[in-house]
This record gives structure tokens, C-alpha cells and sequence, in this order.
């Protein structure tokens, strides 16, 4: 044999492995390679679903370009394609915006309930309110109830925006507030003050103020009111009151003091009533009501000396004031007597 002949031999020899490589191959990975093969099929096939959700981006886009523009009417379209194929919660969101801005609260409430738009509608409303702009400001809540009714907040706010104009309709927004949460504290106060303003029934704004002081007893408003309505029902529990008070916020202390001693100078207790007064002066030194208050409280104790300093330094602190103009007449009045000063230490 030749040497053309045995290298002629060899390359077949050789292709004919190769063959015979590629048959096994195909036999133990056929099956994987036509896998392969499949999923090149299904990428051609899912291109246009593809396409069209890339469509539906774009027509987001747009629609948000347009209603950040003021374009509101133009946007609406595009915003109802892109909700038709993106399911997300912003493009129901900005449909809403587009819808509200056009005066269509019904169907911006129903897109804003599905983007759980709910804190939004609130920011209109009481950025609505902050501007004064009362009616602006229900429609927003009103919107907000739409998409949760559950949010006692939001009836709430539109019994305030209603208490002096319709008290009847806002206490029914109260009650709708406490329907959905007996515990919500605000209700109680807002109630308690309906019948306190409104009304003029303080009895039955008592129960409603207790209410609301339970539900929430770091509330400080809360706290202050109760103990002055209090006041003029069980002076010895408005007592309690005020000392919550003054245990509750160091920053208090000076108003709940004041208010014990104008609480114990009604009942008849002078000599008591100087001593928190007193107490009031020690945090508010400056303080001219405190001056006038102790004034008071020291004349009612039979200490007209006293009395006179401490007008004097109403003078002093505040002396165009209606205060002054009182403890001036009061200091022509003491002149320079003396009587029997039940206060024990001051003398």
C-alpha cells in the first residue's frame, strides 16, 4: 500500500469515528437539543405579548407626561390603555389624578381604591383645608370615604367641615366614624365638642370627653378640656385631673397649677389656692396672669399686702394690658390695709 493510498485510509478511518460520535450524541441528547429548540419556539411565540406590554408601558408614559403637563383630558386615554394591560397599582394610580382633576370623583375613587390610594385622596383633602379651601377640602374626603369606608378619619374631617354649618349632619359623620371603630378617640373629643358648641350640653359632652381622655390619656388637649369642663361638675375629680396633668407633661405643669388654684379659690379654699399659684409662679416667673391670679387668691386669704405686691408685678411685666387696667383698680381699691392673712408663712 501506498503512502497516498494510507493517508486516504486514515482520514476515513478518522470521519468515520466522527460519524459514528456524532450518532451516539444525537442518541443520548436528542431529546435536550430538541428542548433547546422548543424554547427558541417559545420565545417567537411570546414576542407579541411582549410588544404589547412594552406598548402598554409606553402608553403610561405618555399618559403621565401629559398629566404632569396639566394635559388631563389628553392623558385619560393613554392612562385607560396602559390600565387595560399594566396591572400595577401605579398606573390605576395616575389614572385616578387624571380623573379627579377633571371633576370625576366617582371613577377617581374607584382607580385610587385599586392603587390602595387611600393616604393620598386624605393629602388633597387636608392640603385643602390648610389653603381654607372648605369645599375643596370635603370633596377630597368625601373621595377618601369612596375608597375606604373603613377610615374613621376621613368622617371625622367632614363632620368638622360641617359642624357649624349642619351640626345634625356632622354628628351623623361621628357616629359613622365610631360604626367602623369604636375605639377611635378623635370621635369621642369631635363629639364632645359638637355638644359642647353646638348644643350647648355640657352633661352630655361630659361622657364624650371621658371617653375620648380614656381611649388616649397622653392626649394633652384632651386632658385640659376635660379637667375644665370638669371643673364646674365634681371639683374634687377635676382636682384629679389637673394633677395628671401636671404628672403627665413637665411643660404643663404652670397651666394645670394655675387651674388648681383658680379651682380651689371658687371652692372657697383662698389659703390652698396661693399655694398652687405659687407653685405656678416658681416654673413662670414672668407670667402676668399667674401675677394676677395670686393677687386674687391673696386678697380672698385676707392678705391685702401681699395682694398689692403681687398686682404691682402685673404692672410691671404687663402694663397695657386689660390685666394691668384690673390690678390698677384693684390697687386703689387695697390701698394700704391690713387684714388677718389666713396664709400660713407669708406674713
Amino acid at each position: 500500500m501506498t503512502p497516498l493510498s494510507l493517508r486516504i485510509d486514515l482520514k476515513f478511518a478518522i470521519l468515520g469515528l466522527f460519524l459514528i460520535f456524532g450518532l451516539m450524541l444525537l442518541a443520548t441528547r436528542g431529546p435536550l437539543l430538541w428542548d433547546a429548540a422548543g424554547l427558541a419556539l417559545a420565545d417567537s411565540v411570546t414576542a407579541a405579548p411582549l410588544t404589547a406590554w412594552g406598548e402598554c408601558q409606553q402608553a403610561h408614559q405618555t399618559g403621565r407626561a401629559l398629566l404632569l403637563a396639566g394635559s388631563y383630558d389628553a392623558a385619560l386615554p393613554y392612562l385607560h390603555t396602559a390600565v387595560t394591560c399594566d396591572k400595577s397599582r401605579w398606573a390605576w394610580f395616575d389614572l385616578g389624578r387624571a380623573q379627579y382633576a377633571l371633576g370625576q370623583d366617582v371613577a377617581a375613587a374607584q382607580s385610587w381604591q385599586k392603587a390602595d390610594a387611600y393616604g393620598y385622596a386624605a393629602r388633597l383633602a387636608t392640603q385643602a383645608g390648610q389653603r381654607e379651601d372648605w369645599a375643596e377640602a370635603q370633596r377630597g374626603w368625601q373621595t377618601a370615604v369612596q375608597i375606604d369606608p373603613q377610615q374613621g378619619q376621613a368622617y371625622v374631617q367632614l363632620g368638622r367641615l360641617l359642624q357649624e354649618s349642619d351640626p345634625e349632619q356632622a354628628r351623623q359623620f361621628y357616629e359613622q366614624a365610631l360604626a367602623v371603630n369604636a375605639d377611635f378617640a378623635p370621635a369621642y373629643y369631635a363629639l364632645a365638642s359638637l355638644h359642647l358648641r353646638q348644643f350647648q350640653s355640657a352633661a352630655d359632652a361630659l361622657p364624650y370627653f371621658e371617653q375620648a381622655h380614656r381611649l388616649a390619656p397622653q392626649n394633652i388637649e384632651y386632658l385640659v378640656v376635660l379637667a375644665r369642663q370638669m371643673g364646674g361638675v365634681d371639683p374634687a375629680q377635676a382636682m384629679v385631673y389637673w394633677q395628671e396633668l401636671a404628672d403627665l407633661a413637665e411643660r404643663q405643669r404652670p397651666l394645670a397649677y394655675l387651674e388648681m388654684g383658680r379651682l380651689m379659690l371658687r371652692q372657697g379654699e383662698a389659703a390652698t389656692a396661693v399655694q398652687y399659684l405659687q407653685m405656678a409662679l416658681e416654673l413662670r416667673p414672668e407670667n402676668a396672669e399667674f401675677w394676677q391670679g395670686l393677687a386674687q387668691a391673696y386678697e380672698a386669704a385676707g392678705c391685702p399686702a401681699e395682694a398689692q405686691e403681687a398686682y404691682e408685678q402685673v404692672l410691671i411685666l404687663q402694663p397695657d394690658s386689660p390685666a394691668a387696667q384690673n390690678a390698677k383698680e384693684r390697687l386703689a381699691e387695697l390701698g394700704l390695709g391690713v387684714g388677718e392673712c389666713s396664709v400660713i408663712g407669708d406674713r
